[in-house]
């Protein structure tokens, strides 16, 4: 195939081929494409600029915007015109607009193919050979996606395939690695606070899954942060959009630094090309506490309406689980979380012209963070209805959704003042919006875009609430951007009016008290009873833009705006720290904050260009300026108020949510891009910017709020091959981030002080290889070097709590069921199952040969336990104890056996296998008595499993290319275990004791094989192992060591002789 962005390339497929790649269709086909490429699905929401125009040089547009490689007949376009699109929209959503009123249609062929058409390919253009010339626009930007660099705007994207390829799957650290932004990880806090321009929670940053707010918070104790936390299912999330500074639309109503919309996966991410119905799952285990993680979605999709429109339906689950983990000098931290996830979309679009989808997001896990174990539940609903007629002056969206986050301090899980704590965050709203675009004289076009948005928070939290306040706050915005066009220059005029309301309760006061506050109860015989209160405003925000486009491949743009945030119930109502069942005073709430304003510059050029050093390669990069200068900042500080009741007056420095005085600027460089040329590519962001916040001195360690500063500088550099046509990928990277700051709180002056957090760099490194365009293997290691550092903004202060060495793998798959469409049949649909057929996305026929030798290589995890029973002499005297330990870590080896196939469905064989191994426990601290508890000694354990190996016999039954198994055999493993005693009560140390030993018992376990091609076979299984008992005796010690049980999850890849 032919490639080229402003020349013709020719694509030719012969009639043979066509009826070739008919009969050659199976229901495999794609997964993921690269790990570094644009994996997008088309669900995902990107920003288009395309003019009014000739439809040829719309395509063109939309194809680079969009990431996509187009396809079109050579006459399919010929004098056809289209309105153009300029807004944030799907592909498909986008595409049908570009379509609308020109009788054409398109369909996607693979993952990042459309292609578009109107009549039989028979009447195309065609050579003497019988084939078919096709002109193809391919915009593919592999590495990164295309759409922020085609956008005036600081916005930044994170796809799913970047998200697991590059990041190993972990949200954080995708965050991190984007300009302008952070997160706040740590304290085994699995919830996500984004952080944009230093700014974070309060609504200063609106962070959304599927375009929901999500508005859960917990001050969880001094210093904790208070702020918003996201709760996702990792392996549910599609994407990361990321808009920073002033927010258009409905996702800025009182918003003041950008916002973040986590997109979950949808129909489009689980179904194959060409599949009307499909299962998609993938499993990934690790080391270093991450364990495992598993996620299964399926979903099918029929034609209605006499094939004019069609409708979808899926759902899925998912399931991971970590623990305990160790920095780079083994030092452990807890961190053991459980998230459970379920997820279900419906989709129904009777014709070009309605579209109504319905979806539901929900979350569950249970944690200890801040010395109590939390138990938090969210669920998102949503409703989104599409109105596109074909008309200019119509393109109307209408947006409803609910969500409730709910947590309780399990109060069967230890004790604590705040025992029972149970609080509702539950949010709710809606927008409509509309788009106009017009055609005006002399070459200028106009667009518009315009609605109104509703939103409330209502925050409810029973006794025992601490600094939690309860309250509402409602926010309604009325908003428009209005884009001129002409030439090569766009003018972009937003205006918006916020308006909020916030009510709660004010709590009782002492007569006499808050005098200096903005509460105070006059002296007098009766106390100040509690009472409902409420305020509003509104504020007028205007956004300008100018952006010139001098060639197809630089965008200059410079952006003026306003932005605008409420106070809300958390500051306003604040009432010092109620201890237990307390309620707090309400002479600390202060119902005067003054909401936050921001003014500020974004000025940015982007370059997408293409064919630079050699053919369809693709050079990328965006760099943009911000300077911010933001009024009225809210922190917790300190005023002198007098809190003694009655006519006497005692004054106290006291804590309390207020403005701070003056303004507060913030500034910085923002910088990514990519360079992608097929065998070979690099990726990078930096960001250097000064984010001081005013930090009050009641914030941060032992105050009643945490600060926001980023480090100065932050970035990461990426850059890897491709190898066998780019099936494998290897890359590795560096990420590096400058001093960060910690706070810690100050009775003494009105700002807290703050402590260097030093600056560090990790490497990494990951890969993976595409058997097909269904399934792929994959891995990472993070923090190769093993470094020991601190991670700012954590909450962890310059504590060393960095996740050290951590190694993940894991294995992703789909299966596609054919055929199940009522649509009319395609008269292109030759040509779309050549064009599959050339990407490799048929697969050979079902049926296969399991005979024969095989050999490969496997990764897993190891969980098991191991019983201790001691008979230890100190001293003369006798001491006994049992004590049981878990172990856990990875594992990974090499296997190789002989399969027959008996030609009936039945398969036998035999497997062998031998692995190293680094399943750990420990050190665990107990004690050795002797006969009464009150002569003891005090030991340490600690346990590792080395090596393992297996010789198994197997019996399957095959299904076509899957091949379902049970095995069962011998098992031996090496272990080491060490022994110390230190003093307890009376007894005295001894020497410690360690050896190694190995085990023997059996194992017996089950899994399923698949043969991806007639070579490659990959395989995931579970084994349980007992490996029997060891005696570790030495002088004055008897030590019987017994592996319980031994549970693995393993995942492997063969080569079939």
């Amino acid at each position: 195939m032919g490639y080229a962005f402003s020349n013709r390339a020719v694509f030719r497929v012969g009639r043979k081929a066509f009826a070739a790649a008919l009969l050659g269709t199976t229901a495999f086909a794609v997964l993921l494409p690269a790990t570094t490429g644009p994996a997008t699905a088309q669900s995902a929401q990107i920003s288009f600029n395309i003019p009014a125009g000739p439809l040829s040089q719309a395509i063109t547009a939309y194809g680079r915007q969009a990431g996509l490689q187009v396809t079109f007949l050579a006459s399919t376009a010929a004098g056809k015109t289209t309105a153009g699109f300029s807004g944030t929209a799907t592909r498909e959503g986008a595409l049908s607009r570009l379509l609308s009123g020109t009788g054409l249609s398109y369909s996607f062929t693979a993952a990042n193919t459309v292609a578009i058409s109107t009549v039989p390919a028979a009447e195309g253009t065609a050579d003497a050979a019988g084939s078919v010339v096709l002109d193809t626009i391919d915009v593919t930007a592999q590495g990164v996606g295309d759409a922020p660099f085609r956008t005036p705007a600081a916005v930044s994207t994170t796809t799913a395939a970047n998200l697991q390829g590059r990041y190993g799957g972990d949200v954080n650290q995708a965050l991190r690695n984007t300009p302008g932004t952070f997160s706040r990880p740590g304290g085994n806090q699995p919830g996500l606070s984004v952080n944009i321009r230093g700014m974070s929670g309060y609504g200063r940053v609106n962070s959304m899954i599927d375009g929901v707010p999500q508005t859960f918070r917990n001050g969880a104790g001094h210093g904790a942060y208070g702020g918003t936390y996201l709760y996702l299912q990792p392996d549910f999330i599609a994407g990361v959009d990321i808009t920073r500074g002033a927010v258009s639309g409905a996702a800025g109503s009182g918003t003041l630094s950008g916002a973040a919309n986590f997109r979950s996966i949808g129909i489009d991410d689980i179904l194959l090309p060409g599949s009307n119905a499909g299962v998609m799952t993938k499993w990934k285990v690790g080391s270093n506490g991450y364990d495992w993680s598993g996620m299964t979605a399926a979903g099918m999709r029929t034609a209605i309406n006499g094939g004019e429109g069609e409708m979808s339906v899926m759902g899925a689950w998912a399931d991971s689980q970590s623990k305990d983990y160790r920095n780079g000098d083994g030092t452990t931290f807890y961190e053991r979380n459980r998230p459970l996830g379920g997820l279900g979309k419906i989709e129904i679009k009777p014709n070009d012209t309605h579209a109504l989808k319905l979806g539901w997001v929900y979350y569950d896990n249970d944690f200890r963070n801040s010395g109590y174990m939390w138990g938090v539940k969210n669920n998102t609903y949503s409703l989104n209805y599409a109105f596109t007629p074909d008309s200019n002056l119509f393109d109307t969206k209408i947006n409803l959704y609910y969500n409730k986050a709910n947590m309780l301090y399990d109060p069967g899980a230890g004790g604590g003042s705040y025992a029972g704590r149970e609080t509702d965050a539950i949010s709710f709203g809606g927008d409509i919006t509309n788009t106009s675009t017009f055609d005006l004289t002399k070459g200028f076009g106009l667009k518009l875009d315009y609605g109104v948005s509703y939103h409330m928070d209502d925050y409810r939290v029973s006794e025992r609430r601490g600094v939690n306040q309860p309250g509402k706050l409602a926010k309604a915005s009325a908003f428009t951007d209005a884009t001129l066009s002409y030439g090569m220059f766009d003018f972009i005029t937003g205006l918006r009016y916020d308006h909020w309301h916030l009510s709660g309760t004010r709590q009782a006061r002492t007569q006499g008290t808050g005098a200096g506050g903005t509460a105070e109860c006059p002296v007098g015989p009766e106390n100040c009873p509690a009472e409902h209160v409420s305020r509003d405003g509104g504020k007028v925000n205007p956004k300008f833009t100018l952006a010139a486009n001098p060639t197809n491949w630089l965008q200059l743009y410079t952006t003026y705006s306003h932005t605008y945030r409420p106070p809300t119930a958390q500051e306003s109502f604040w009432g010092l720290v109620g201890i237990g069942a307390q309620l707090g005073s309400g002479i600390y709430n202060n119902m005067d904050l003054e909401p936050e304003t921001s003014k500020g510059w974004d000025l940015g050029f982007n370059i997408a260009k293409n064919d630079l050093f050699f053919e369809k390669d693709t050079a990328r990069l965006k760099v943009g300026y911000f300077d911010n200068r933001i009024k009225n900042y809210i922190t917790n500080g300190t005023i002198s108020m007098e809190r003694c009741a009655g006519a006497a007056e005692c004054w106290y420095d006291t804590a309390m949510w207020i403005n701070v005085p003056g303004t507060t600027r913030m500034r910085g460089v923002e910088i990514e891009g990519g360079y992608d040329a097929g065998f070979a590519y690099a990726n990078f962001s930096y960001t250097n910017a000064t984010t001081k916040t005013p930090a009050g001195g009641m914030v941060g360690s032992g105050g009643n709020a945490d600060i926001d500063i980023l480090p100065k500088y932050y970035g990461m550099v990426d850059v890897g091959m491709r190898f066998f046509d780019e099936k494998l990928a290897l890359g590795g990277k560096a990420r590096f981030v400058g001093k960060g700051t910690y706070a810690t709180i100050s009775f003494t002056t009105p700002e807290a002080t703050l402590t260097d957090v030093p600056s560090y760099t990790l490497f990494d490194i990951y890969g993976s290889y595409d058997f097909n365009e269904a399934s792929r293997l994959f891995f990472s290691v993070e923090n190769v070097a093993n470094k020991v550092y601190a991670v700012p903004l954590s909450g962890d202060g310059v504590q060393l709590a960095g996740k050290g060495r951590t190694f993940i793998a894991g294995f992703s798959t789909k299966i596609g069921v054919p055929g199940m469409s009522s649509k009319p049949a395609d008269p292109d649909a030759g040509i779309m199952a050549a064009i599959a057929a050339q990407k490799g996305g048929m697969v050979a026929p079902a049926s296969y040969d399991w005979s024969g030798f095989y050999a490969g290589v496997s990764a897993g995890h190891d969980w098991s336990r191991n019983g201790n029973d001691y008979a230890l002499d100190a001293s003369g005297v006798s001491y006994t104890s049992s004590y049981r330990q878990r172990l856990e870590g990875f594992l990974g080896g090499v296997y190789a056996g002989y399969n027959h196939d008996f030609g009936n469905g039945f398969v036998a064989g035999v497997d062998a296998d031998l692995n190293i191994a680094d399943s750990s426990g420990g050190p665990d601290t107990f004690s050795v008595y002797r006969a009464n508890a009150s002569d003891y000694l005090n030991a340490t354990l600690k346990s590792k499993q080395s090596w393992s190996g297996a010789l198994r016999g197997r019996i399957g039954y095959a299904y076509g290319r899957y091949l379902p198994y049970v095995a069962a055999g011998v098992a031996v493993a090496g272990y080491e275990h060490e022994a110390s005693f230190t003093n307890g009560w009376l007894a005295t140390p001894r020497d410690p004791v360690s050896g190694s030993k190995t085990h023997t018992g059996f194992t017996i376990g089950t899994g399923i094989e698949h043969a991806v091609t007639d070579k490659a076979i990959v395989r995931a299984e579970y084994r349980y192992s007992d490996y029997g008992s060891a005696d570790f005796s030495a002088a004055g010690l008897d030590r019987k060591v017994t592996i319980d049980s031994s549970h693995d999850l393993r995942f492997g890849l063969s080569y079939k002789f």
